[in-house]
């Protein structure tokens, strides 16, 4: 049996920070192997079990380089980060300029040029809509009916747990529209659904933060970025302590010429995007505006800092995602997208995520495509992980989105478009192909739309902090199947222009964070234990359960409590104490707050 936490908020597996080296077990190929690491996430040592065999120091020799390396772990620098521009498209890129640019003249001005080439319209112009990119501009369309099963396309492997925690077989969450009625686009409309409508809408988000000038550093842990792309991100990471191409680690953080980012798959500075996911996620948060061609990014002024993990076949693993969340914090991003995940939970990447929400970096994590519980799924499930699920088109929650603890809320991600990375996007029509841009459905696609929406926040407010951002996400969040948070939608729908307005429909932050289900001998349910994050105007709270996945009845477990709770330990469900006659019951803290109005967070417990 395990230990109880002990007291209200205690969990020490829940405070995991990274003083000295790190060991994770693995494979090198296919043998296995051990990688020493040290502090920062720096690689120190990669070991070969035959390696190992042959001799047997090497792993106290490895250690003690890694100690030495973790002593003189850098002050995270935190000055301004110099960006520069890129340069100008290729000549394929000029043609698809050429190509684009009649149409979005066309989409701003209304002319029919059948009927008025060549003199002035009679009539009123229309007024340009701005952003005046085509696939914003255009009017949305009325969808045709969904065919279910599509979304996601392929689903995640299934991880293999590995000694300490090191997973592989995580991939990237989301996959092109698969049929060809899919992929007839109704532009950006889930834009338009979070509050991101035209300028001239005195309510658009856009109007309440100076998004044009280069800003927040956004850090896309990913499959790489296709800077070619005429429509790309305008501003790219630039590491100003870091001569090019002159083979010196001019700014010692152990990385060699990462003068824009790094390929941890590779250990290079190699981020060509293979995949096309990374590059199609800067899209959604960064891509250029009011250019005549393509889509409108959400904040064309974030500062995007490419962190290579995934391969071509987007799949990745633990060790370079927690190698990745390191370099991005070390190196100034404040906001952190991770659209991939797994089955199976890794220390490793709890570790990084803890990390990064210490140093006050917000970190906008897709919940995951499978339909299944979060809390089963890494790195969705983890403490400092901004768990993001997705709005299919009829503004539900798509039937692949994870639910259950930690989910955060809903964004869009049913058909969103954004880039085609060059030399991507196989299987693809010719003519898609050709548009340079094409649809995705997933979680991977509602996360960005958070994390820009944070990094405009942080544009307002530089000071925030990602509980201040993570408050207002939620209380300004359309509540969407219940009053307050659920484990279907979270806290509900995105809401961009009441969160940059600091709009809050509600005065409290409460969810439930984890249910820890604690197994016996024979894997059998014993406990579990109950985690809850609750801040803001609060005057206490309880912890109650009702039999049934419809109960109605509810009777109080735990409680009352009256301090504030950060992803904390409330209390511990035996089951042959109080989950005893069903195998189904729903969970819920409720909370009253200083005007003496209710609150509730929810959700299902099973027992198997």
């Amino acid at each position: 049996m395990q230990q109880n936490p002990g007291e209200f908020g205690a969990d020490p597996a829940q405070h995991l920070t990274t003083g000295g080296p790190v060991i994770a077990c693995g494979q090198k190929g296919n043998d296995k192997a051990l990688a020493v690491l040290d502090a920062a996430g720096r690689l120190v040592e990669l070991i070969t079990k035959d390696e190992l065999k042959r001799s047997p120091e090497a792993v106290m020799q490895a250690m003690q380089k890694a100690q030495a390396a973790s002593d003189m772990v850098m002050t995270i620098r935190r000055q301004g980060i110099q960006s520069f521009l890129q340069q100008k498209a290729m000549s394929l890129a000029q043609g698809f300029v050429d190509k684009m640019a009649p149409k979005a003249l066309d989409t701003v001005t209304g002319r029919d040029e059948g009927k008025d080439q060549g003199r002035e319209k009679d009539v009123k112009e229309a007024p340009p809509v701005v952003p005046n990119d085509p696939y914003y501009a255009e009017p949305v369309k009325k969808k045709k009916k969904k065919l279910l099963g599509i979304l996601g396309g392929e689903g995640p492997s299934v991880p293999v747990v590995i000694g300490s925690g090191m997973r592989m077989g995580g991939r990237v969450l989301g996959a092109p529209s698969g049929t060809e009625e899919e992929e007839i686009v109704p532009y950006q409309w889930g834009l338009h659904e979070i509050g991101y409508t035209p300028v001239d809408d005195p309510q658009s988000a856009w109007n309440f933060v100076d998004k044009d000038k280069k800003n927040v550093v956004v850090a896309v842990i990913d499959s790489g970025l296709d800077m070619s792309h005429p429509d790309g991100p305008q501003y790219i990471w630039a590491n100003e302590d870091e001569a090019p191409d002159n083979g010196i680690d001019d700014d010692r953080n152990g990385y060699t010429d990462d003068v824009q980012g790094w390929n941890f798959l590779d250990n290079n500075n190699d981020l060509t995007d293979l995949q096309g996911h990374g590059s199609f996620i800067s899209g959604i948060i960064a891509s250029r505006w009011n250019n005549g061609i393509g889509i409108a990014g959400i904040n064309p002024g974030a500062v995007i800092m490419p962190v290579k993990v995934a391969n071509e076949e987007g799949k990745t693993n633990s060790f370079h995602i927690f190698r990745a969340i390191h370099y991005a914090v070390d190196n100034g991003a404040k906001v952190i997208n991770i659209s991939l995940g797994s089955r199976g939970i890794s220390e490793l990447e709890r570790k990084a995520l803890n990390y990064a929400r210490q140093m006050g970096v917000f970190a906008a994590v897709a919940s995951g495509n499978v339909g299944e519980n979060i809390k089963d799924h890494g790195p969705a499930s983890a403490k400092g992980a901004f768990a993001v699920g997705s709005l299919d088109m009829e503004g539900t929650r798509s039937t692949i989105s994870n639910e259950g603890p930690n989910n955060g809320l809903l964004a869009p991600g049913d058909r969103i478009i954004s880039l085609i990375a060059s030399g991507t996007g196989k299987g693809l029509r010719k003519s898609i192909l050709q548009e340079g841009y094409y649809p995705q459905s997933g979680t991977s696609f509602s996360t960005p739309m958070a994390a820009a929406t944070a990094s405009l926040l942080l544009v307002q407010n530089p000071d925030f902090t990602p509980d201040d951002i993570e408050d207002i996400l939620h209380r300004s969040a359309d509540e969407m199947y219940t009053d307050g948070w659920d484990d279907k939608s979270g806290a509900g729908r995105l809401n961009a222009s009441a969160a940059l307005q600091h709009i809050a429909q509600r005065p409290v932050t409460l969810k439930i964070t984890q249910t820890k289900y604690n197994l016996n001998d024979d894997k059998k349910v014993e406990s579990i234990d109950v985690f809850a994050t609750v801040r803001g105007r609060f005057d206490s709270y309880v912890v109650e359960l009702g039999k049934g996945e419809h109960a109605a009845k509810f009777e109080q477990v735990a409680g009352p409590y009256t301090q504030a709770a950060d992803h904390a330990w409330l209390a511990r469900l035996e089951k042959n104490a109080v989950l005893r006659g069903s195998d189904k019951w729903i969970l819920r803290v409720r909370a009253t707050d200083k005007d003496g109005r209710e609150h509730l967070a929810q959700v299902l417990l099973e027992i198997q």
